[in-house]
């Protein structure tokens, strides 16, 4: 039989509920907002700097190059930011550097093999486990230099079982698993008038160790002891985002012809219900760590006339970040075009999922303007209101009780966990 389909979205749909486990899936403290006490240059809480660095130089270089200020990013909700910032010590350029591992400081020349960031196993609160392997790195940044060729620098690498040294390792393949290092250029022309930006860059997995250890460092300059004094990157909500998303869903051998990775539900036509007996979909997810299981579903469990099957194609992430994609078999009416109408689905993704401190609420297809976001608890009570924008947004969840929760704006819903 000569098969006829058009494709098209419709209503949104409610993304899967997610299984809570003690993996990691975030940097710790990766918002900034908690601090190592109430000084201006305290450490932010499960980060180091020079103050707490060690080697034979570390008394002379050991002076804060950092400090929390208050307020938050464009767009965001959280209370304060970590603020680095190059000086010179002995006439020599100490660019501002933090990292979730430890800074050795071994020698006076700042390109010296003897000054790294490392992985420190066996001393408590210089390393983080980590053994997820996200697929990009999220970060807001506003940065300032002197010099327009200038590039500040977010490293990540995920290591295995080794004191892992930035930069001295960063080419052996045989002792780490994936990495993203992002250098970019200024995005203010003054130290004191910030312009955020929200830098995004992928994970790569081309190294082969097993992954155990996570090391980030954060950098006023990529180049040791390059930029000028006076040099500044501020940092904010640093998040690593797993992929539910499909690559493709194919019907009978062949991709859907309009599919696209963000529109959620599709509508097929057929000629009878013997046709639609006859279709075979399957489905791609662009992470390779992803699941995807299908869920058959009698038509009448959807309110549009005529769909005789649904086929759900259920995706969670290794996080635990979920999408539902629906194509709708659907009896032809004889009306129909042979073409393809495209709408924007209402939608809701939020990640990390689950959270413990920040949450990025990312809702699409609601009009113009802001959205409301509601957070309800297991009771139906709302305790929070937000009101964020179509390109999406972070928000705090740290004062929630850990549990379930609802995340709902007027078009669409999705479940959230509170770590």
């Amino acid at each position: 039989m000569n098969k006829k389909c058009i494709f098209c979205t419709f209503a949104a749909v409610l993304a899967m509920a997610v299984t809570v486990d003690a993996q990691q899936y975030q940097p710790l403290n990766a918002g900034f907002e908690n601090w190592d006490g109430s000084a201006v240059d305290a450490e932010p809480t499960s980060w180091n700097s020079f103050a707490s660095g060690d080697g034979s130089m570390a008394s002379l270089a050991s002076s804060p190059h950092h400090y929390h200020r208050s307020g938050h990013r464009t767009g965001g909700t959280g209370s304060s930011y970590l603020v680095l910032y190059t000086k010179s010590i002995m006439g020599i350029k100490a660019n501002g550097n933090m990292t979730t591992g430890r800074i050795h400081m071994g020698a006076v020349s700042a390109t010296s093999e003897s000054n790294y960031n490392y992985t420190a196993r066996s001393a408590s609160g210089f390393n983080q486990p980590f053994t997820a392997t996200p697929d990009s790195l999220y970060v807001w940044v506003s940065y300032y230099a002197s010099d327009a060729s200038s590039k500040a620098s977010v490293s990540a690498f995920i290591h295995g079982n080794s004191d892992f040294r930035d930069p001295n390792d960063i080419n052996t393949a045989s002792i780490y698993a994936g990495k993203a290092v992002l250098q970019f250029a200024r995005t203010t022309n003054s130290a004191t008038s910030p312009v955020w930006s929200l830098k995004k860059v992928p994970f790569t997995y081309s190294g082969t160790a097993t992954p155990a250890y996570l090391l980030m460092s954060l950098t006023t300059n990529m180049t040791p002891g390059g930029g000028s004094a006076g040099d500044s990157l501020m940092i904010d909500d640093i998040q690593f985002v797993y992929s539910a998303w499909l690559n493709s869903i194919t019907m009978n051998g062949s991709t859907l012809p309009d599919f696209e990775r963000g529109h959620l539900e599709y509508t097929v036509y057929v000629d009878d219900e013997a046709e639609a007996a006859t279709l075979q979909f399957a489905a791609v997810p662009q992470a390779s760590d992803a699941t995807v299981t299908v869920d058959t579903l009698d038509g009448s469990t959807v309110n549009t006339p005529n769909v005789v099957v649904v086929y759900r194609f259920n995706v969670t992430a290794e996080d635990g970040t979920a999408k539902a994609y629906n194509v709708l078999v659907k009896k032809r009416s004889g009306s129909e075009i042979i073409a393809t109408v495209r709408s924007e689905t209402p939608s809701l993704t939020a990640y990390p999922n689950p959270a413990a401190d920040m949450i990025q609420v990312e809702p699409r297809g609601h009009g113009e303007g802001t959205v409301m976001v509601q957070i309800i608890n297991a009771q139906g009570a709302t305790v929070a209101t937000y009101e964020v924008p179509q390109g999406g947004a972070a928000i705090p969840v740290g004062k929630l009780t850990a549990g379930v929760y609802i995340l709902k704006t007027p078009l669409a819903a999705t479940r959230i966990v509170r770590l």
